[in-house]
């Protein structure tokens, strides 16, 4: 027979273990965004965000306008001291259900993170790429009218 009580104590140990992992990942990235916002005096905001689009039409689909929408992440940021910024994409996002690993995209690359400091790391390579500088130099130029 087989022990659902088992595989239901396993399941309690999986949910604790991943909302440990999520809370590690959030606060990696309040970290970032502080740090990011004490530099800058507050002009640059960093975190993760949602987004949507239409998948790839699908030629033979006969009503393309009722495909479903794919829902990805980023990490973006944005100057919180302008209002209407403009969102900058910085990298795409994927996470896991259990939390790690996460993999982050950009420039042609993906990264995956098993830990809390091989996100960081990631984090800290992300921000020394030339093109996400000047994503950032451009949002803290702003200036309101």
């Amino acid at each position: 027979m087989t022990d659902y009580v088992s595989a239901f104590e396993q399941g309690l140990l999986a949910a604790e273990e991943a909302d440990r992992t999520r809370k590690e990942i959030e606060k990696i990235f309040s970290d970032l965004d502080l740090q990011i916002k004490e530099k800058t005096a507050g002009k640059i905001s960093i975190s993760i965000e949602e987004r949507e689009r239409e998948r790839s039409p699908n030629i033979l689909s006969a009503f393309p306008m009722f495909e479903p929408k794919y829902k990805y992440h980023v990490i973006s940021a944005h100057n919180p001291k302008i209002p209407e910024s403009p969102v900058k994409i910085l990298a795409e996002w994927t996470q896991d259900r259990r939390g790690y690993p996460c993999k982050i995209e950009w420039g042609g690359s993906v990264t995956s993170c098993e830990d809390g400091e091989a996100l960081e790391n990631t984090l800290a390579e992300l921000l020394t790429d030339p093109i996400v500088g000047e994503k950032l130099y451009a949002l803290m130029r702003l200036t309101e009218d």
